[in-house]
């Protein structure tokens, strides 16, 4: 079982940047039939983070950036950090060629849809 968590005060902002909210970005994690993982190495962070790409009820096609920990006993908290609109630029997190061609043929599918954005 996982628990989600962020910092509201970051929350805010990424929704004014984004127009996302981390709400969200939850969807995609308990929602999506179609999901993407990888870990973020794109920049050398201390902690470890990972990325995810995957659609809401409302099949938006979002990019996460988000950290996961131990809670134990089958618990664990994936804290939210970014979540954005899926955009070209964010398929060089995504390491596996096969998931990146995916993502790219979920992203131009999309992309004449009005779904994909808001």
């Amino acid at each position: 079982m996982s628990d989600y968590g962020w910092d509201p005060e970051k929350e805010k902002k990424n929704i004014e940047k984004h127009g996302v909210s981390f709400r969200d970005a939850v969807e995609v994690f308990k929602n999506s039939s179609v999901i993407y993982f990888d870990e973020d190495i794109t920049e050398d962070y201390p902690e470890k983070r990972h990325c995810g790409a995957g659609f809401t009820k409302k099949e938006k096609l979002l990019f996460i950036i988000f950290e996961e920990f131990d809670e134990g006993q089958e618990n664990k908290l994936t804290w939210i950090i970014h979540a954005k609109f899926f955009e070209r630029n964010h398929l060089k997190y995504f390491r596996d060629e096969n998931e990146r061609s995916e993502l790219k043929t979920l992203l131009e599918f999309t992309k004449g849809t009005k779904s994909c954005r808001r």
